[in-house]
């Protein structure tokens, strides 16, 4: 191994690849690691385990670190049907993030994971490919709020076998919500929804992640502000449009979720729903997470978005499915 891939106590370092030659088998587990990261983006050790560790001849959470350090590392790769996959020198079949090692602590962060043109390349052919799958946008940390959003929102309803959660790309055939409301272009961070197979009624979910980067209340101007999403929601899900968006059926119903990094702030935007909710507001949900905020520090837990609390304006606090 070349010195300059070893850290000071002879490990190899997270951000280098450091290939040993090994051949990798690449088996279903390994499909749907990189399916997920598809679907959502990039995502942590942690998440990827959730997804993984009930599948037949699963490994342990150590074994998956080492699956994923083979995928980070090496160049050769034996597929399911026995042919090999040779990639060329300096790639594997996943990424790094270098955004991640920007926090002075991230040594202490899991790693996070990323797929690239080769992995993609590997799911079409392997018939796992999809369209218009979900793109969070902006920097690297609003990315990640975004695809840990809905892949919590994915891990929470395969716990329950009466739920049934739908990606994004099932939904609408774009990679952000986008719509027009009174001649005006509308986006929301994402969208998804969870049915409820006993009932038949479909939960959609459209996400909202701030990171207090944004101006709370509406100026003048027509720049984004959550107080114009607040309106625009009332429009939107009040007055039931997004059913024709996304092909609601009677009974199903709407939310606006709104995740953002600390008490002040969301106690700040609830505010600003009171205001053009005098009587309350039943389907704008919020609630906060501090491993967002300025220095990112992804949770090594599944939020419980579906099972956890939501504040609510001018309402209790809500559990969204129960």
């Amino acid at each position: 191994m070349k010195v300059d891939k070893l850290d000071e106590i002879g490990r190899r370092k997270r951000m280098a690849r450091n290939p040993t030659g090994k051949r990798v088998g690449v088996s279903e587990r390994v499909l749907v690691l990189l399916e997920r990261l598809h679907w959502f983006g990039r995502l942590p050790t942690g998440y990827l385990y959730e997804f993984t560790k009930d599948l037949p001849h699963a490994k342990d959470r150590t074994g998956l670190i080492k699956v994923l350090g083979d995928l980070f590392h090496e160049r050769t790769f034996r597929l399911l049907n026995g042919d090999y996959l040779d990639l060329p020198r300096g790639s594997g079949l996943l990424d790094r993030p270098y955004q991640q090692t920007v926090p002075e602590n991230w040594l202490s962060n899991e790693l996070t994971h990323s797929i690239n043109e080769h992995s993609l390349e590997l799911l079409e052919n392997a018939g796992r490919l999809v369209p218009n799958v979900y793109k969070p946008s902006g920097p690297y940390e609003h990315q990640l709020f975004g695809s840990m959003t809905m892949a919590a929102v994915a891990l929470e309803a395969s716990r329950d076998k009466d739920l049934q959660f739908n990606p994004q790309h099932t939904i609408i055939d774009t990679p952000q919500p986008h719509y027009e409301l009174d001649g005006v272009s509308v986006k929301n961070d994402g969208i998804c929804s969870v049915t409820r197979l006993s009932t038949g009624r479909t939960f959609y979910l459209f996400i909202e992640n701030d990171r207090d980067t944004e101006a709370t209340k509406m100026t003048t101007d027509k720049s984004k502000s959550w107080e114009r999403t607040v309106i625009q929601m009332k429009h939107f899900i009040g007055s039931n449009l997004y059913k024709k968006y996304v092909g609601a059926k009677k009974g199903d119903m709407g939310f606006l979720l709104n995740l953002t990094v600390n008490p002040g702030h969301m106690e700040e935007m609830i505010k600003v729903v009171r205001k053009h909710f005098p009587s309350g507001c039943n389907y704008i949900l919020s609630q906060y997470y501090r491993e967002f905020g300025k220095s990112v520090n992804p949770p090594d837990y599944v939020m419980p978005l579906l099972t956890g609390t939501w504040k609510r304006a001018g309402m209790e606090d809500v559990i969204l499915i129960k």
